[in-house]
Parts: C-alpha cells; structure tokens; sequence
C-alpha cells in the first residue's frame, strides 16, 4: 500500500506506463490498416520520454 508521499508518484508511474501502451496499440492499428496491401516490412522511428 503506498503512502501519502508514494501516491502521486505512484500513479504518474501509471499514467505514462498506460501513455505507452495506447500509443503501441494506436500504432500497431494504424500499421495494419494503412499498410499497403501485401506489405510484410515495417519500420518505426522512436523517440524516448523525457524525464526532467
């Protein structure tokens, strides 16, 4: 169980862990569905998150 000083912390923790995932999972859609048909080849530039 976190404490009061964990919590904020705790649940921004969540919130980018759960930024990304929406992101991959919006992506990954967007790969099948754009694609042009018969295209087996894909390729994606990342950028990590900046922590400051």
């Amino acid at each position: 169980m976190a404490t009061k000083s964990q919590a904020p912390k705790s649940l921004l923790s969540e919130m980018t862990i759960l930024t990304a995932l929406r992101t991959a999972a919006m992506s990954a859609l967007a790969a099948k569905y754009l694609a042009p048909a018969g295209c087996d080849l894909f390729g994606m530039l990342l950028r990590a998150a900046h922590k400051g």
